[in-house]
């Protein structure tokens, strides 16, 4: 078979010349099977992408953890601190508050027991006052 426009193509080259091309149908099969090649390619793809979504996940997690505790240490540290300085205040507020009247304990003692004899010093409720109901 020639190149050559001008001579007659008979149908026997005309089919040997249109066997070499693909038929519509080995299109349509070659594209099923394109088709599902790329479906099982995108399957594979998401699979691994999820098992790496995965162990990115757990490696993520376990540094947060990680600091998360390193930080929760550190506070529990600060926050004794503060507390122990707020109670050493207290401490000292109190003191100061109280140590002028320690000495004072003996002598109110005694003067409880010269007012109250008869029950040892302790203080005494005041006796209630009966009233009078009217009669109706």
């Amino acid at each position: 078979m020639t190149d050559d426009m001008t001579h007659p193509v008979t149908r026997g080259e005309l089919a040997a010349l249109l066997a070499e091309y693909p038929t519509k149908q080995y299109v349509d099969d070659l594209g099923k099977t394109f088709f599902q090649a790329l479906v099982r390619l995108e399957q594979r793809m998401d699979a691994k992408l999820d098992a790496l979504d995965a162990k990115l996940d757990a490696k993520l997690d376990a540094k947060l953890d990680a600091k998360l505790d390193a930080k929760l240490g550190q506070l529990s540290i600060e926050m004794t601190r503060n507390i122990n300085a707020i109670l050493e205040a207290v401490r000292v507020e109190i003191r100061a508050v109280t140590e002028p009247y320690q000495h004072h304990g003996p002598r109110i003692e005694k003067l409880e027991r010269a007012v109250f004899p008869d029950d040892g010093g302790a203080v005494r409720a005041k006796p209630r006052v009966r009233r009078r109901t009217r009669p109706r």
